[in-house]
């Protein structure tokens, strides 16, 4: 089995201030599970010594401002928890397919690009199902995709599940889904290393994509780790790293 650990930075509307939302999906193999959550708890007593694993919790916009159990770290120290972070990061057997959503370009090109998170969600579902698939060619197997978000309370997430339901039932334009489980599970971040994984990438990319001076050396860390086409070991634009508007046609 195939699970996307899925999470997001900004906010998905278009009255928040903010330029961008990206939804992010990081991808494991069920056997690679405790390679990777050991390896996220080894960095958490490499930073932590004196706190148990399960009280600290890898939020990238708590790192950035230096809040919770950051609010005493020095500001320098945070930023080399962020590069030892992504060091780690990119020697896991991860995949990572990032949807990239330029709010204040959509707005100032008039592109119809709306609901912004059900749209985001449909690219990202299909490059998961797609991913699975070639997978199942490459290895000659038929094994399927589980997908786990952070939870972000019960009236979100049962609003959430039926809209995903209805993605993978129905299918998009471009895709039919045939490898994906339809019902995702739901789990609160600071219990799971993995979905920790999935904000701090998230938090990432965005920042980069912005030319954040700390995270542009983060990125190129994991920049490996992106889905790529499978006829082009090269390219992931539009593959693993969907920018819009400039995927969409206008």
């Amino acid at each position: 089995m195939y699970i996307m650990y899925v999470d997001e930075s900004g906010n998905p509307n278009y009255n928040d201030g903010q330029d961008i939302y990206n939804l992010v999906g990081v991808i494991i193999q069920e056997e690679k599970w405790t390679e990777i959550n050991n390896a996220i708890l080894k960095l958490k007593l490499e930073f932590f010594p004196s706190l148990p694993p399960e009280d600290v919790e890898f939020h990238a916009n708590a790192m950035s401002q230096r809040k919770g159990i950051f609010s005493h770290v020095d500001k320098e120290k945070v930023k080399g928890m962020f590069v030892g972070f992504f060091d780690v990061i990119s020697d896991l057997p991860i995949t990572i397919i990032s949807i990239l959503v330029n709010k204040r370009e959509i707005l100032r090109k008039e592109i119809k690009f709306a609901p912004i998170e059900e749209n985001a969600w449909s690219y990202l579902l299909e490059r998961f199902d797609q991913y699975v698939l070639d997978q199942n060619r490459k290895n000659k197997k038929n094994e399927v995709g589980l997908i786990i978000v952070d939870s972000e309370g019960e009236r979100y997430d049962q609003d959430l599940r039926e809209k995903i339901r209805k993605i993978i039932a129905s299918g998009t334009k471009y895709h039919i889904f045939k490898n994906v489980i339809e019902d995702i599970l739901f789990t609160y971040s600071h219990w799971r290393n993995l979905t920790q994984i999935s904000d701090m990438v998230a938090y990432c990319i965005s920042k980069y994509k912005k030319s954040n001076e700390l995270f542009i050396p983060c990125f190129k860390k994991i920049e490996g780790k992106i889905r790529t086409n499978p006829q082009n070991q090269e390219r992931y634009e539009g593959y693993g790293l969907k920018i819009i508007p400039r995927d969409i046609k206008e």
